[in-house]
């Protein structure tokens, strides 16, 4: 009955969790594309990513598959095309995974924003192309942290295996892949799943990264903050 009442509190624990998620990647996406709205011209903007919905679609699916490759091969490379190593496998599932759901992210809301939103005058910004550019960030920065969240969860599934000796040999994630989920958005994730399912959270050479990381990410944010709050002023 207690393990049942903590597994619920828990579930209940990460659907709010994932609701503060919702608010900080939109938060985040606002302070991003704010100054790019107040800094640079409309033409300008139009000119690099498209002057409609299905071309600034196009472009920016090209961009995340080309950088996916790039990526892949940069992985293969430097650990000399060695698909065994746990390094390439989950980096490259990991760029696969992002690519996919940031490829469907971005046709969806695209086609969802064309068809019901920003229709009226109250929009966020000044043009619809940033409207865009910041439901496609705030959708990245919330895939993203999905992502990170289940691969501490992966992981810490995997260590349990392996701690109660299975006949099963699964390799872990590479502590610096899953310090990479956080350096591209998903601190907020790791921090969830280290709070939630314990994982990660007592490592002595883990955590002091990971420190780093967020300290590094919390600075950039009060930059971003106060940038936007000179141009409000």
């Amino acid at each position: 009955m207690r393990r049942e009442l903590i597994i619920s509190v828990k579930l209940l624990l990460f659907a709010a969790s994932m609701c503060v998620s919702l608010f900080v990647s939109a938060l985040l996406s606002f302070l991003l594309i704010n100054p790019l709205d107040k800094l640079i011209e409309i033409s300008t903007i139009e000119f690099i990513v498209g002057d409609n919905y299905q071309i600034l679609s196009e472009r920016m699916i090209k961009v995340i598959i080309i950088g996916g490759i790039i990526i892949s091969f940069l992985i293969l490379k430097k650990y000399r095309f060695n698909i065994k190593s746990p390094y390439v496998i989950y980096g490259l599932f990991s760029i696969v995974m992002m690519d996919t759901i940031m490829t469907f992210t971005i046709h969806f809301t695209i086609e969802f924003m064309e068809n019901y939103l920003f229709e009226s005058s109250n929009d966020p910004f000044s043009n619809t192309v940033t409207n865009v550019l910041y439901a496609v960030m705030w959708m990245y920065f919330f895939n993203v942290n999905i992502l990170t969240f289940l691969a501490y969860l992966y992981d810490k599934i995997i260590a349990i295996i392996t701690g109660n000796k299975f006949l099963i040999s699964i390799p872990r994630i590479p502590e610096s892949i899953l310090h990479l989920y956080a350096i591209i958005g998903g601190t907020f994730g790791a921090a969830i799943a280290m709070w939630l399912i314990n994982h990660k959270r007592t490592s002595t050479k883990f955590q002091p990264v990971y420190k780093k990381i967020f300290a590094m990410q919390a600075f950039f944010i009060i930059i971003l903050f106060l940038f936007n709050v000179g141009f409000e002023t």
